[in-house]
């Protein structure tokens, strides 16, 4: 605290890792959150700030038609193929370039085969239509073909078709379907147990049944169904505008429908997504999870986007798309361009687990279709997104800039710094604490408030770390093993001087382009005086 003796130098240290808190005072969020920015990485292990990895463009379909689909599958033999549905076309995707076409559908068709959908007792994935235009389909990884459906109780049966599927203690659970020319979007069917062709759309549970044979129940709202997904050992369902339920029972002699929480059903045909230990899902302004207490069927109810509350208020039919591999869960609304991003691992961390991902690529990030796949390349799970001109991207990427050239900018606002009452600050300066791959142009922006207002702002290059091997000529000492210590991935400092003046500041450091930086802090001197 400054004396009558004169001023007192302080210092302050900006660290990073936190995600966005846009809705608690900027003098009240933790020190590693951000007020506000986009792009940047969250980790509950490291206080650096990086950019978020880019998405790749990994190839654009023959056809060139709007992407309106995925089927991905994995065997038991670890054989994994991934299908893309492209217009009217089937094509498979082999991880560097797409076949001819498996099969025609129509254009309108919306094609999910989820992991979710894999039947592992023959090696094949079940692929639904969210648009409920073409029936039931099966791909083993050589074929694309629809499935022969028979009935429990002999009766005429002909088309079938379903939006959502999940599979269960050997069992199909179909919902919100289409049977014989009639939509049954308020219906479930569960298939006969380790058959999953064998359906009923007339046997109801009862104790007449054998505990393998199939079923159906209406959702007990009469609403469509908008979502259906299996979650701690149970099928949890939502309907549009309706409500949140969940199958009880063990088999075909006793299960029913129980309400989780009434009147908040998901607002999205894939606003429901399991995350290994909850169930997220996006409401009218929110996203919101389904947590476990100890008796399962008094579930509590939690906003879980309450940090940036603010910023989706006005957003509604979601997309969620979960990937298990990077703990990430995405989520896009129609309602934006942007995509808001759950970094699992900071929940709970007291950290907020909320990023904003843009883009200044073309695709903007308004997806036609987005799911999660295995990729045939490397056999890994990526979140894989479309576009209406054929082509397919995949976050998580390591290209150069999105799509390979689109730069990427980043940007993070600081919380509130706050001087003494009265006093204000002056001769800030310091220093940038970093590793760069090139060297690379950032802005420091000092936002002032409190007893005067106004900003101030500094541009500076970083010099990349380069290597500098001792006797490095061409032809002495040059390999990996004799006198040559890269310095490529040390870290540097760069000092800095910032406009003074001002009771109170936030920091808001931005960089534009495709390079890799790892700032690891920015520190501050300042003396402060009334």
């Amino acid at each position: 605290m400054p004396t009558k003796f004169g001023p007192k130098e302080n210092i302050i240290l900006a660290r990073f890792g936190g995600g966005l808190n846009t809705v608690a005072s900027e003098d009240e969020i933790n020190e590693r959150e951000a007020a506000g920015g986009q792009n940047f990485v969250l980790d509950s292990q490291s206080s650096s700030l990086r950019s978020r990895a880019p998405f790749d463009l990994v190839g654009t379909t023959p056809n060139a038609g709007r992407i309106n689909g995925f089927i991905t599958l994995y065997k038991t033999d670890g054989t994994v193929s991934l299908l893309v549905q492209s217009g009217t076309e089937v094509y498979e995707w082999s991880g560097s370039s797409f076949s001819a076409s498996k099969a025609t559908v129509s254009s309108s068709a919306r094609l999910r085969g989820r992991l979710e959908h894999n039947w592992q007792l023959a090696d094949e994935v079940i692929v639904t239509d969210l648009a409920l235009q073409e029936q039931v389909k099966k791909w083993d990884g050589t074929t694309f073909a629809t499935v022969s459906f028979t009935d429990e109780v002999p009766q005429a049966f002909g088309t079938f078709k379903a939006k959502y599927c999940t599979i269960d203690n050997e069992r199909a659970i179909f919902s919100n379907i289409h049977d014989n020319g009639t939509d049954f979007p308020h219906m479930i069917i569960g298939s006969k147990s380790g058959d999953y062709t064998n359906i009923s759309v007339s046997q109801r549970p009862s104790s007449s049944l054998a505990t393998d044979d199939p079923f159906f129940l209406i959702q007990p709202d009469y609403r469509a169904i908008n979502g259906t997904v299996t979650a701690f050992d149970q099928i949890i369902t939502s309907s549009a505008a309706g409500s949140i339920q969940r199958l009880t029972g063990k088999d075909a002699t006793d299960f029913a429908f129980s309400s989780l929480y009434p009147r908040s059903g998901a607002d999205g045909d894939e606003a429901l997504s399991f995350v290994g230990n909850d169930v997220l899902y996006g409401r009218q302004g929110r996203i919101e999870s389904l947590v476990a207490t100890d008796k399962y069927g008094d579930v509590e109810q939690n906003d879980i986007s309450i940090q940036i509350n603010d910023q989706i208020a006005g957003y509604g039919d979601w997309t969620l798309a979960y990937n298990s591999r990077t703990q990430e869960a995405y989520c896009f609304s129609s309602d934006g361009s942007e995509a808001w991003v759950l970094h699992k691992p900071l929940i709970g961390s007291g950290l907020s687990p909320w990023g904003e991902f843009t883009t200044q690529h073309a695709s903007g990030f308004q997806p036609t279709c987005v799911m999660n796949v295995l990729d045939p390349s490397d056999g890994l799970e990526y979140i894989f997104f479309g576009d209406s001109s054929g082509n397919v991207y995949r976050m998580e990427g390591t290209g150069t800039g999105d799509a390979g050239s689109t730069d990427i900018r980043t940007i993070f606002k600081t919380r509130l710094m706050t001087m003494d009452l009265g006093s204000n600050s002056f001769n800030i300066n310091g220093w940038v604490r970093y590793r760069a791959a090139e060297d690379t142009d950032i802005t420091i922006k000092i936002l002032h408030g409190g007893l005067t207002l106004g900003d101030g702002s500094i541009s500076i290059t970083l010099p990349a770390s380069a290597s500098r091997p001792v006797y490095g000529g061409g032809y002495y000492y040059n390999d990996s093993n004799y006198y040559s210590q890269s310095l490529g991935a040390r870290l540097r400092k760069a000092l800095i001087a910032l406009p003074s003046g001002s009771s109170e500041f936030q920091l808001e450091v931005e960089y534009n382009g495709t390079q890799t930086l790892d700032i690891q802090e920015i520190g501050l001197r300042y003396e402060q005086t009334a």
